[in-house]
């Protein structure tokens, strides 16, 4: 709360809440419903597209040179682009491809990117990759050479560290230098679940720390010598331990100092200020709370700055402190996201969370700084945004009702609501949800409507026709309001009803519409699985026998695409995996597809005279 005080005063004019406006008598036209200006969009903070020809799928990783003259865009299957600092820039040009000798998929692949100090001086790059080796496969961190900035030498790699990998999964990857000069270098826990090795809080692996090391001091490196175990005691090149998937870091560009965002197990994802010698808990603890005992306390571990509730899909990406001049009520805040959601967070340390904007950019994968220290966001699936003030929302004309209508019009309408600051707390536990003022209407106030999913089947996008069974209205059955892994073919046999039911977006409802009118949409359907009491077994209607099994009724609330094309995070995939089937009506005994983070496409039998469509189908596997 002490941060919102301290901002409260700062903040513009245009976030104040406006008048409510309510219905009086004015003329013979009858009583006149007085719109004054609509209250002003909730969001301190809005996402802005730029650099409009650069739109690279795969992304992980967003720089700009020392020098300030060119951005590099790292992605996970290996490529780096260039593209000179200008606003509109030309096409970006290939830097670096290191496909042929990296390990990509899941959560492996190129995932950290670091210029040298002296960058401009000696054109060192340095790289953090997975690579064939180890158990599973190795973590990479090597030095590279550049002479133009415009290639990458890959001829020059200096391997600097190599670390096994046990696991697919929690490789972390991320680089930078600290205001220090040294190299610092974070590392998951070697993956799996609960860290089963132990490994994050043994002093004697790298795995689940924060290293640093002096790239310029040794060879390959130097210790630090005030690091924690550079006397003894463990591996000398760890700086701070008990991290689970440190995914992104960054410092502090006034005072150096360093935050991470630590992707949790099940509950809770956390923000840290991670401090020489520190101990983040994991596996003791995550979050606040202690993971797999009774008691934690007295264990000398460092708590979160902040933590948010994993609702089923969450991979924090840490950002930055902001220094920039753009936004200067938010001077101070370490901003930060969620790569499965939409909010934008800011916290300083010793105060709560505020919610900066609710419409950003889902599927971000990490933050980027400019000279002047204004931030930009670089999302998975294509696009680069920079970070603005929100706009003030347009204020509603004004506009006539009936008697009727001002007669049933809230006698309080009119009256002023109380003054609030509309950089909202959160609490520990997530942010809060404040409610929406209504603007001026002829219609008694109601409370604010959340958003509604409308329920809809999910069609092949190949279906030409309308089955002749197709329910007159799209309605969710009465037993389905709880939600399960639906599998089976999407489209309906003569006589019978789908075993499951989809909530779709919009666009996807319209993609559907037209399917069933017998025009075949282009565009595959995004939807959401919604558990539907399955169809009775019968020649005709070919159920899935997953659709009926109780493992299925009692999986997680799944989200799927239609499309074949790979959409996971790069941090935590998500635990389903949507893939193509040629099959329409299945017969029990046929195999489901099996969902994988890698898989393109899978090939299910075709029953006889079946005719080819895509369906949405997938199984669930374990938590990440």
């Amino acid at each position: 709360m002490l941060l919102i005080f301290a901002h409260r005063s700062r903040l513009p004019l245009g976030l104040a809440v406006a008048l409510l406006g309510g219905c009086s008598a004015s003329d013979d036209r009858g009583p006149e419903c007085l719109n004054l200006p609509r209250p002003p969009a909730r969001d301190v903070v809005e996402y802005v597209r730029v650099f409009p020809s650069v739109a690279i799928e795969g992304g992980v990783d967003l720089l700009l040179d020392p020098t300030g003259d060119r951005w590099y865009l790292a992605t996970q299957s290996g490529q780096i682009y260039t593209f000179p600092n200008v606003a509109e820039p030309p096409a970006p040009t290939l830097f670096a491809d290191l496909a042929p000798q990296i390990v990509e998929g899941g959560e492996a692949g190129l995932l950290g990117m670091a210029f040298h100090p002296d960058y401009a001086d000696n054109g060192e790059v340095f790289l953090s990759y997975t690579g064939p080796g180890g158990p599973v496969f190795e973590s990479r961190l090597s030095r590279f050479h550049t002479s133009d900035g415009l290639t990458l030498d890959l001829a020059s790699e200096e391997p600097i560290l190599v670390v096994d990998q046990p696991y697919t999964n929690h490789n972390g990857g991320d680089l930078g230098f600290g205001r220090d000069g040294f190299l610092y270098f974070g590392l998951g826990d070697g993956g799996s679940g609960g860290d089963p090795q132990n490994r994050a809080q043994d002093p004697d692996s790298l795995l689940g720390k924060l290293l640093r090391i002096d790239v310029d001091g040794g060879d390959p490196y130097a210790i630090p010598a005030d690091n924690p175990y550079a006397a003894g005691g463990g591996r000398p090149e760890i700086f701070a331990l008990g991290l689970r998937n440190p995914w992104r870091f960054n410092f502090d560009r006034m005072t150096g100092e360093l935050w991470a965002g630590d992707v949790g197990q099940n509950v809770w994802e956390e923000i840290d200020k991670i401090v020489l010698g520190g101990n983040y808990g994991w596996n003791i603890k995550e979050g606040l709370d202690c993971f797999g005992q009774d008691a934690c306390a007295g264990a000398g571990l460092v708590d979160p700055v902040a933590q948010y509730r994993n609702t089923g899909g969450a991979s924090v990406i840490a950002g930055f402190v902001y220094r920039g001049a753009a936004l200067p009520d938010l001077a101070g805040l370490f901003l930060y996201t969620d790569f499965y959601g939409e909010t934008l967070w800011g916290v300083a340390e010793g105060a709560a969370p505020v919610v900066l904007s609710e419409a950003g950019v889902r599927g971000t994968v990490a933050f980027a700084e400019d000279q002047d220290g204004e931030l930009y966001a670089l999302a998975y699936g294509g696009g680069i945004y920079r970070l603005r003030a929100a706009a003030p929302r347009a204020a509603l004309s004004s506009r006539t009702c009936s008697p009727r209508q001002a007669a049933s019009t809230s006698p309080t309408r009119g009256a002023r609501p109380p003054a609030r600051s509309l950089m909202r707390s959160t609490s520990r536990s997530g942010p809060t949800a404040p409610t929406r003022p209504a603007g001026c209407s002829c219609r008694p106030a109601a409370p604010p409507r959340s958003r509604r999913t409308v329920t809809s089947r999910c069609l092949s996008a190949a279906s030409s026709s309308r089955p002749s069974s197709w329910p007159a209205r799209r309605s969710r059955p009465a037993s389905s309001s709880t939600t399960a892994t639906a599998t089976g073919p999407a489209t309906a046999t003569p006589g019978t009803r789908t075993a499951a039911t989809r909530a779709c977006s919009p666009a996807a409802r319209r993609a559907s519409s037209a399917s069933r009118r017998g025009s075949s949409p282009t565009a595959p359907i995004a939807c959401t699985a919604i558990r539907a009491p399955p169809a009775a077994p019968s020649a005709s209607s070919w159920p899935s026998s997953r659709a009926r099994s109780p493992a299925t009724r009692a999986s997680r609330s799944i989200s799927c695409s239609c499309s074949p094309r790979r959409a996971s995070s790069p941090i935590r995939p998500p635990p389903y995996r949507c893939l193509r089937s040629p099959a329409t009506p299945r017969w029990p005994s046929a195999p489901a597809p099996i969902c994988t983070p890698t898989a393109r496409s899978a090939t299910a039998p075709t029953p006889p005279a079946a005719a080819p469509a895509s369906t949405c189908a997938a199984t669930s596997r374990p938590r990440r």
